[in-house]
């Protein structure tokens, strides 16, 4: 438990074995013919082992709850874990790893030709915002392709996803 929060710490990651029997447990529920080979389970988790174990039992609920196996298996697990941490904002409290980039929220402000972006980080951090489709940057690889770097926004507390940070941005950043 978070001693101030009072909500559940969740660091123990998703492991190679538990993801397997995972997978196993959605082929058989959606009656697929032959499991995938162990190669492509060890690619599949390389997306997904940032996942906490202890939200699986929810992520295959989330995903049994559609009417097909997901062609697109970590996506799915992604998207049960954005849902798990929506349905329990208030127990859950994802730890962080410290970095000098981003300060440990795995976002970036910068500015390039007069535009604002957010940019996800190098770091783990980031993990938590993306379903893997946006590069990762470092601050150095952001300045070095022109980005200037903006002051962190003031924000009231801290964040587990990108929409609920926008919320609360208390200072005027034109994003």
């Amino acid at each position: 438990m978070h001693p101030k929060t009072g909500g559940e710490i969740l660091h123990k990651m998703l492991t190679l074995e538990n993801f397997k029997m995972a997978v196993n447990e959605l082929y058989f529920y959606f009656r697929m013919q032959s499991m995938p080979p162990d190669e492509v389970i060890k690619l599949w988790h390389k997306d997904i082992q940032h996942i906490p174990s202890p939200a699986m039992d929810h992520i295959l609920k989330f995903i049994k709850d559609k009417d097909n196996m997901p062609r697109n298996l970590p996506k799915a697990f992604k998207a049960g874990w954005f849902d798990f941490i929506k349905n329990n904002q208030k127990q859950v409290i994802v730890e962080r790893e410290p970095c000098n980039d981003c300060g440990g929220d795995g976002l970036h402000y910068v500015r390039v030709f007069g535009y604002n972006y957010v940019q996800p980080c190098h770091c783990i951090n980031s993990k938590r915002h993306l379903d893997g489709s946006i590069r990762r940057m470092s601050r150095r690889q952001l300045e070095d392709a022109g980005f200037e770097y903006m002051p962190l926004p003031t924000l009231k507390r801290r964040h587990d996803n990108v929409e609920q940070m926008a919320e609360d941005i208390t200072d005027e950043v034109p994003f």
